[in-house]
C-alpha cells in the first residue's frame, strides 16, 4: 500500500479527516447490491415483483435465465447443503451489504475489525466451520511465509496442518 502512496505514511489525524460519509455513495452501493439481489435471487418473487426473465422478455433482451426466472449462474458452495443457489447468493449479497455499512459508518478504530468479523460470519454461514478453518489456515501459511520467525518457524509451520 505504501508504494501506492509514494512511501509516505498516513497519520491517524489524516485518516480521521478523510473518514467522511457521503449518503449518495451509500445509496449507490446499496442500489448496486439490490440490483444483484433482484437479478440473481428469489427476492422478486417474495416481494411480488416481476422476475428478471419476464422483464427481459418485455424489453426484448435475450439472456440466459434459470428455470425459476432469474439470471442463470452458479455459486457453488461445497461444504454445506443448507441453502440452494439463490439463497446462497442472497446470503452473500446481504452479508456484503452489511459489511459495507459497518465498515462505512463505524468509527475508524473499529473498521478493520468489523470487516474481519463480517467476513468470518459470511464465510461461516455459507461454508460452515470447515470454510472458516480453511481460510484461517491459508492466512496463517501466508503470514508464516511473509514473516518468518527464526526460532519457532518449524514448530509454527506445522500448526496449520
Amino acid at each position: 500500500m505504501a508504494s501506492l502512496l509514494g512511501g509516505t505514511p498516513i497519520s491517524r489525524a489524516e485518516q480521521e479527516a478523510n473518514d467522511q460519509h457521503n449518503p449518495l455513495m451509500v445509496l449507490a452501493v446499496l442500489a448496486f447490491l439490490g440490483l444483484f439481489i433482484y437479478l440473481f435471487t428469489y427476492a422478486p418473487k417474495a416481494l411480488g415483483l416481476p422476475m428478471p426473465s419476464s422483464v427481459g422478455q418485455t424489453l426484448g433482451l435475450s439472456y440466459q435465465f434459470d428455470d425459476d426466472g432469474n439470471i442463470d449462474t452458479s455459486l457453488y458452495i461445497p461444504f454445506t447443503f443448507r441453502f440452494n443457489n439463490d439463497d446462497e447468493r442472497f446470503a452473500l449479497f446481504t452479508g456484503v451489504g452489511l459489511a459495507f455499512l459497518l465498515a462505512y459508518f463505524l468509527p475508524l478504530k473499529y473498521k478493520q475489525g468489523s470487516l474481519v468479523f463480517s467476513s468470518l460470519v459470511i464465510i461461516a454461514v455459507l461454508y460452515g466451520l470447515a470454510g472458516v478453518a480453511g481460510l484461517l489456515c491459508a492466512h496463517t501459511l501466508v503470514y508464516l511465509v511473509l514473516h518468518p520467525v527464526a526460532r519457532y518457524r518449524q514448530w509454527i509451520a506445522g500448526l496449520p496442518g
